[in-house]
Protein backbone atom coordinates (compact mmCIF):
# COMPACT_ATOMS: atom_id res chain seq x y z
CA UNK A 1 0.00 0.00 0.00
CA UNK A 2 2.13 3.17 -0.77
CA UNK A 3 0.66 7.01 1.23
CA UNK A 4 1.07 10.27 -0.05
CA UNK A 5 2.52 12.61 2.65
CA UNK A 6 3.20 16.31 2.75
CA UNK A 7 7.59 16.66 3.39
CA UNK A 8 7.67 20.36 3.69
CA UNK A 9 5.93 21.31 0.45
CA UNK A 10 7.23 18.00 -1.07
CA UNK A 11 5.34 14.89 -2.02
CA UNK A 12 6.79 11.63 -0.59
CA UNK A 13 5.88 8.24 -0.68
CA UNK A 14 5.44 6.22 1.70
CA UNK A 15 5.12 1.89 1.11
CA UNK A 16 3.60 -0.26 3.56
CA UNK A 17 3.63 -4.00 3.16
CA UNK A 18 1.49 -5.82 5.23
CA UNK A 19 2.42 -9.00 5.22
CA UNK A 20 6.09 -8.31 5.98
CA UNK A 21 5.26 -6.89 9.35
CA UNK A 22 5.54 -9.46 12.12
CA UNK A 23 2.43 -9.61 13.75
CA UNK A 24 1.03 -10.05 10.44
CA UNK A 25 2.88 -13.26 9.95
CA UNK A 26 2.24 -14.62 13.53
CA UNK A 27 -1.57 -14.26 12.71
CA UNK A 28 -1.29 -15.85 9.31
CA UNK A 29 0.84 -18.55 10.59
CA UNK A 30 -1.15 -19.70 13.58
CA UNK A 31 -4.57 -19.51 11.04
CA UNK A 32 -2.56 -21.55 8.51
CA UNK A 33 -1.86 -24.22 10.82
CA UNK A 34 -5.38 -24.74 12.60
CA UNK A 35 -7.31 -24.43 9.06
CA UNK A 36 -4.86 -26.84 7.24
CA UNK A 37 -5.38 -29.12 10.11
CA UNK A 38 -9.15 -29.26 9.89
CA UNK A 39 -8.88 -29.56 6.10
CA UNK A 40 -6.46 -31.91 6.09
CA UNK A 41 -8.97 -34.00 8.29
CA UNK A 42 -11.86 -33.69 6.27
CA UNK A 43 -10.44 -34.08 3.20
CA UNK A 44 -8.46 -37.55 4.21
CA UNK A 45 -11.42 -39.69 2.63
CA UNK A 46 -11.29 -37.66 -0.78
CA UNK A 47 -7.50 -38.41 -0.70
CA UNK A 48 -7.81 -41.74 -0.26
CA UNK A 49 -9.91 -42.18 -3.03
CA UNK A 50 -8.21 -40.39 -5.71
CA UNK A 51 -4.99 -41.90 -5.19
CA UNK A 52 -6.64 -44.72 -5.90
CA UNK A 53 -8.08 -43.67 -9.37
CA UNK A 54 -4.98 -42.68 -9.99
CA UNK A 55 -3.25 -45.83 -9.77
CA UNK A 56 -5.90 -47.37 -11.73
CA UNK A 57 -5.89 -44.87 -14.66
CA UNK A 58 -2.22 -44.78 -15.77
CA UNK A 59 1.00 -46.27 -14.80
CA UNK A 60 3.34 -43.46 -12.65
CA UNK A 61 3.33 -42.68 -8.85
CA UNK A 62 0.06 -41.14 -7.22
CA UNK A 63 2.25 -37.97 -6.25
CA UNK A 64 4.33 -35.35 -8.08
CA UNK A 65 7.17 -33.65 -6.27
CA UNK A 66 8.70 -30.82 -7.50
CA UNK A 67 11.30 -28.15 -6.48
CA UNK A 68 9.85 -25.28 -6.20
CA UNK A 69 11.29 -21.06 -4.15
CA UNK A 70 9.78 -20.50 -0.86
CA UNK A 71 10.72 -18.36 1.85
CA UNK A 72 13.66 -16.60 1.48
CA UNK A 73 14.32 -18.40 -2.04
CA UNK A 74 15.01 -21.94 -0.18
CA UNK A 75 13.51 -24.75 -2.21
CA UNK A 76 11.27 -27.00 -0.99
CA UNK A 77 9.62 -29.82 -2.35
CA UNK A 78 5.87 -29.12 -3.14
CA UNK A 79 3.41 -31.89 -2.95
CA UNK A 80 0.70 -32.86 -5.75
CA UNK A 81 -1.45 -35.56 -7.07
CA UNK A 82 0.27 -36.84 -10.35
CA UNK A 83 -1.79 -35.12 -13.64
CA UNK A 84 0.47 -35.87 -16.19
CA UNK A 85 1.75 -38.85 -17.80
CA UNK A 86 5.76 -40.11 -16.55
CA UNK A 87 8.80 -38.23 -18.03
CA UNK A 88 6.12 -35.07 -19.18
CA UNK A 89 9.12 -33.07 -18.81
CA UNK A 90 11.51 -34.28 -21.47
CA UNK A 91 7.67 -34.21 -23.85
CA UNK A 92 7.67 -30.43 -22.93
CA UNK A 93 11.24 -29.81 -24.33
CA UNK A 94 9.69 -31.82 -27.13
CA UNK A 95 6.78 -30.05 -27.98
CA UNK A 96 8.37 -26.41 -27.26
CA UNK A 97 11.09 -27.18 -29.95
CA UNK A 98 8.69 -28.62 -32.60
CA UNK A 99 5.80 -26.34 -32.09
CA UNK A 100 6.32 -22.29 -32.59
CA UNK A 101 2.61 -21.91 -31.45
CA UNK A 102 2.67 -23.49 -28.53
CA UNK A 103 6.33 -22.22 -27.80
CA UNK A 104 5.08 -18.80 -27.71
CA UNK A 105 2.12 -19.83 -25.54
CA UNK A 106 4.49 -21.39 -22.86
CA UNK A 107 7.02 -18.32 -22.44
CA UNK A 108 3.92 -16.10 -22.15
CA UNK A 109 2.45 -18.39 -19.70
CA UNK A 110 4.85 -20.47 -18.43
CA UNK A 111 2.03 -23.45 -18.88
CA UNK A 112 0.07 -24.98 -21.89
CA UNK A 113 -3.75 -24.72 -21.62
CA UNK A 114 -4.17 -28.11 -23.91
CA UNK A 115 -1.47 -29.49 -22.20
CA UNK A 116 -0.90 -32.94 -24.08
CA UNK A 117 1.11 -34.74 -21.59
CA UNK A 118 -2.02 -34.28 -18.98
CA UNK A 119 -4.13 -37.52 -18.28
CA UNK A 120 -7.55 -38.21 -18.52
CA UNK A 121 -7.82 -37.96 -14.69
CA UNK A 122 -5.07 -35.57 -14.65
CA UNK A 123 -7.74 -33.49 -16.70
CA UNK A 124 -10.79 -33.49 -13.99
CA UNK A 125 -8.11 -33.69 -11.43
CA UNK A 126 -6.84 -30.09 -12.32
CA UNK A 127 -10.53 -28.58 -13.75
CA UNK A 128 -11.85 -28.71 -9.68
CA UNK A 129 -8.29 -27.84 -8.27
CA UNK A 130 -8.17 -31.19 -6.52
CA UNK A 131 -4.66 -32.21 -7.33
CA UNK A 132 -3.62 -29.03 -5.02
CA UNK A 133 -5.22 -30.50 -2.02
CA UNK A 134 -2.00 -32.35 -0.91
CA UNK A 135 0.02 -29.31 -0.31
CA UNK A 136 -1.97 -29.06 2.94
CA UNK A 137 1.02 -31.50 3.75
CA UNK A 138 3.46 -28.43 3.01
CA UNK A 139 1.25 -26.07 4.87
CA UNK A 140 1.19 -27.92 7.80
CA UNK A 141 5.55 -28.52 7.70
CA UNK A 142 5.32 -24.43 7.32
CA UNK A 143 6.38 -24.40 4.04
CA UNK A 144 3.87 -22.73 2.30
CA UNK A 145 0.42 -20.66 3.13
CA UNK A 146 -3.02 -21.57 2.47
CA UNK A 147 -3.27 -17.94 0.81
CA UNK A 148 -0.10 -16.23 -0.99
CA UNK A 149 1.81 -15.88 -3.87
CA UNK A 150 2.63 -18.64 -6.26
CA UNK A 151 5.21 -21.08 -5.64
CA UNK A 152 7.18 -20.67 -8.36
CA UNK A 153 9.57 -23.27 -9.95
CA UNK A 154 13.65 -23.21 -9.78
CA UNK A 155 13.89 -22.20 -13.40
CA UNK A 156 11.88 -19.30 -13.40
CA UNK A 157 13.95 -17.43 -10.81
CA UNK A 158 15.05 -15.47 -12.80
CA UNK A 159 11.99 -14.26 -14.65
CA UNK A 160 10.82 -13.35 -11.89
CA UNK A 161 13.23 -10.61 -11.89
CA UNK A 162 12.93 -7.39 -10.14
CA UNK A 163 9.85 -8.75 -8.12
CA UNK A 164 11.95 -11.54 -6.10
CA UNK A 165 12.88 -9.37 -3.05
CA UNK A 166 9.08 -9.00 -2.63
CA UNK A 167 7.50 -12.06 -3.85
CA UNK A 168 10.46 -14.69 -1.96
CA UNK A 169 10.19 -12.86 1.24
CA UNK A 170 6.63 -14.39 2.22
CA UNK A 171 5.99 -18.17 1.77
CA UNK A 172 3.90 -19.28 -1.04
CA UNK A 173 0.07 -20.36 -0.92
CA UNK A 174 -2.13 -23.30 -2.54
CA UNK A 175 -4.39 -20.46 -4.08
CA UNK A 176 -4.04 -16.36 -4.39
CA UNK A 177 -4.98 -13.26 -5.78
CA UNK A 178 -4.36 -13.54 -9.36
CA UNK A 179 -5.02 -18.01 -8.69
CA UNK A 180 -9.16 -16.70 -7.87
CA UNK A 181 -8.93 -13.32 -9.99
CA UNK A 182 -7.72 -13.95 -13.23
CA UNK A 183 -7.35 -17.74 -13.00
CA UNK A 184 -5.54 -19.11 -16.15
CA UNK A 185 -6.02 -15.69 -18.38
CA UNK A 186 -2.70 -13.86 -16.14
CA UNK A 187 0.04 -14.06 -18.25
CA UNK A 188 3.63 -14.80 -16.06
CA UNK A 189 4.18 -10.86 -15.99
CA UNK A 190 0.36 -10.25 -14.59
CA UNK A 191 0.74 -12.48 -12.43
CA UNK A 192 4.43 -11.12 -10.70
CA UNK A 193 2.37 -8.08 -10.56
CA UNK A 194 -0.73 -9.74 -8.33
CA UNK A 195 1.56 -11.33 -6.38
CA UNK A 196 3.21 -8.14 -5.13
CA UNK A 197 -0.19 -6.52 -4.83
CA UNK A 198 -1.36 -9.45 -2.44
CA UNK A 199 1.77 -8.63 0.31
CA UNK A 200 1.40 -5.18 0.04
CA UNK A 201 -2.18 -5.03 1.02
CA UNK A 202 -2.88 -8.11 2.93
CA UNK A 203 -5.00 -8.59 5.58
CA UNK A 204 -6.89 -11.18 7.18
CA UNK A 205 -10.14 -10.64 5.78
CA UNK A 206 -8.28 -10.74 2.33
CA UNK A 207 -7.33 -13.96 3.08
CA UNK A 208 -10.80 -14.93 3.95
CA UNK A 209 -12.10 -13.97 1.18
CA UNK A 210 -9.64 -15.27 -1.34
CA UNK A 211 -10.45 -18.63 0.49
CA UNK A 212 -14.19 -18.15 -0.21
CA UNK A 213 -13.45 -17.03 -4.14
CA UNK A 214 -11.59 -20.34 -4.39
CA UNK A 215 -14.58 -22.29 -3.60
CA UNK A 216 -16.43 -20.99 -5.95
CA UNK A 217 -13.42 -21.44 -8.52
CA UNK A 218 -13.57 -25.07 -7.63
CA UNK A 219 -17.26 -25.63 -7.74
CA UNK A 220 -17.30 -23.72 -11.15
CA UNK A 221 -14.85 -26.24 -12.91
CA UNK A 222 -12.73 -22.92 -13.51
CA UNK A 223 -9.03 -25.20 -13.47
CA UNK A 224 -6.99 -25.79 -16.71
Amino acid sequence: MVEAHDLDSYLALEYHFHLLDTPSLLVKNIFDFVSSLILFILFSPILILIAIIIKLDSPGPIFFIQKRLGKNMQEINIIKFRTMRINAEQHLEKIIQTDSARREEYQKYHKLRNDPRITRVGKWLRRYSLDEIPQLINVLKGQMSLVGPRAYMVSEKKDVGKYTSMILRVKPGMTGWWQVMERNHASFLRRLEMDEYYISNWSMWMDVYLMMKTVGVILAGNGI
